[in-house]
């Protein structure tokens, strides 16, 4: 049993839970009765992805509620996908919320979607966006997508690592796209080549800056940083050699299945998530096979003169962590972690240095990605990463669908982007 110093909002959701079912556990032995979403649910979507939406989106859900004096508290399903995995999600401060699907499997059909009103996914921008085919020009479509990112300013940023089942790059296609919203409409393309993706990189995550006109991109398949210049377009890679970024020796372990690889070793998997501060001075970050956090001044970052050393003293080692996938911070300058290892979310105060669990859920397999959205929920992606064939001696083990959580808050939480 693990037990963690809990916010008394967390701790009346759990109550609420294990009365109604599902298990959103905090120092909990019990097993109760499983909230599962029976194939009642299913909606054919027109593109034939199935997507189970929330009651916003016209379709019924799964979802446990509970009220208190100051509102309410919901830890609820916005869409399921049976078929395409979710590696990013964003939402805009109008509430539209983006999924991106990485071309990991045969049966890929869309990169970008926006889940629609009655709850299917719509290829966003356009179609054209998403037609990409082998032996296609790559630079203006999508061919691999791993990241999303809403600048809570009318744009939805779309990180195109452009590598198809994770094998190697396409000629022309890495690139991060800028989009209109509103408009649906590329408004900007940065293309991004070799001097900053070498044999073996791949695109992971990205954060933009739009007052100092930058994105920080995590690359995953080396373990470095690039920083982008979006006034310019050109683009420097940093910290390539910095134990910081790199894949440490650990296990990662998710209930009873280690994560192995198809000739049963233990992977290594380097920098993964990414997360600027409040006012973008810090970039917060770790390797996802590590528990260990770090930030970096975003000022020496951007200045392309700084020698390896300065950079490497720069770097700050601030806590002790779990293994994660995604970040999120809000306006109070809390940074949201994603916990793969226990299906949970926790917290991390960078002003306190205070770690704890917010969020334990058994339908949350691989908590992927998570965004804030304008109502104040914290918008999750499960992608069940860790069942794939790779890591599994080659055995595919995804047996459930891929989702799209949401927890709301009675009070919600201000972020960086919603007033």
């Amino acid at each position: 049993m693990r037990c963690y110093n809990l916010p008394v909002t967390f701790i009346l959701v759990f109550l609420f839970t294990a009365l109604v079912g599902g298990t959103l556990t905090a120092c909990s032995a019990s097993n109760p009765k499983e909230t599962r979403l029976g194939k009642s649910h299913w909606d054919e979507a027109a593109s034939g992805i199935q997507v189970l939406g929330g009651s916003e989106l016209g379709v019924p859900y799964e979802e446990d509620e509970i009220f208190i004096p100051d509102g309410r508290v919901r830890f609820d399903t916005v869409a399921a996908f049976p078929l395409h995995q979710p590696t990013s999600i964003a939402v805009s401060e109008k509430g539209k919320i983006f999924v991106s699907f990485p071309r990991w499997a045969n049966h890929h059909r869309i990169s970008v979607a926006v889940i629609n009103e009655i709850g299917r996914l719509e290829a966003f921008p356009s179609r054209t966006w998403n037609e990409w085919q082998w032996g296609w020009n790559a630079e203006e479509r999508f061919v691999s997508v791993q990241a999303l990112w809403a600048d809570g300013r009318g744009h939805l940023w779309v990180l195109d690592a452009a590598s198809p089942f994770m094998q190697g790059t396409i000629n022309g296609g890495p690139k991060l796209v800028q989009v209109d919203i509103d408009a649906e409409a590329v408004v900007k393309v940065y293309p991004l080549d070799k001097r900053v993706i070498p044999s073996g990189g791949y695109l992971q995550e990205v954060r933009v800056d739009l007052d100092r006109q930058v994105a920080y991109i995590a690359e995953s398949g080396t373990g470095a940083l690039i920083v982008l210049d979006l006034e310019n377009g050109n683009a420097h890679r940093v910290l390539a050699e910095h134990p910081s970024l790199k894949a440490g020796n650990i296990p990662i372990k998710v209930g009873n299945n280690a994560l192995g690889s198809e000739k049963g070793q233990t992977q290594g998997l380097h920098i993964n998530a990414i997360e600027l501060s409040l006012e973008g001075e810090y970039l917060y970050y770790q390797a996802l096979t590590g528990r260990s956090l770090y930030r970096i001044p975003t000022e020496i970052l951007r200045d392309r003169r700084a020698s390896d050393s300065s950079l490497s003293a720069a770097v700050e080692r601030i806590a002790g962590s779990v293994v994660s996938s995604g970040m999120a911070m809000d306006s109070e300058g809390i940074l949201y972690l994603t916990s793969v290892e226990d299906n949970s979310i926790v917290t991390f105060n960078t002003e306190t240095g205070a770690i704890s669990t917010l969020l334990q859920h058994e339908s949350m397999l691989w908590p992927e990605a998570m965004a804030f959205g304008p109502d104040g929920g914290l918008y999750i992606a499960s992608s069940l990463f860790h069942l794939m064939p790779r890591f599994n001696d080659g055995k595919d083990l995804r047996d459930d669908a891929y989702r799209i959580f949401r927890l709301l808050w009675g009070k919600p939480p201000s972020t960086a982007f919603w007033p």
